[in-house]
């Protein structure tokens, strides 16, 4: 179990990453998250990221996350966000990072949900 975050998946639909609270989410987290995933059968799958109010991350590590071969598990990643500040930092990632699947930021989780449907 990490101190960072909890993975589940619902119903072998997408995966479910909850950030806790007053985390900054890096490289070394994002290592342990695929390896998650991996020892849950390694399925490639749309990620719901449901980030608390005080959650961030650095630019390195977006860089990172950017790259389908750092994050080979994720089909596609939805993001809920709770602050200007990560809307700042998502407006960042997907404007200036060219992700290589598809990436969205949402304001609550129904909506987030509904457009991973679509993968």
């Amino acid at each position: 179990m990490s101190e960072i975050f909890k993975l589940t998946i619902h119903q072998n639909r997408y995966y479910i990453v909850e950030v806790f609270d007053k985390q900054e989410f890096t490289i070394t987290d994002l290592k342990a998250l695929v390896a998650s995933q991996f020892e849950m059968g390694g399925k490639r799958l749309p990620v719901l990221i449901l980030c608390s109010q005080y959650t961030t991350g650095d630019v390195e590590m977006l860089k990172y996350l950017s790259k389908n071969k750092n994050n080979p598990y994720s089909l596609a990643d939805a993001f809920v966000i709770k602050t200007m500040a990560q809307k700042i930092l998502g407006n960042f990632y997907i404007k200036l990072m060219h992700q290589e699947r598809p990436t969205k930021l949402f304001d609550n989780k129904e909506d987030a949900i509904n457009w991973l449907n679509q993968f």
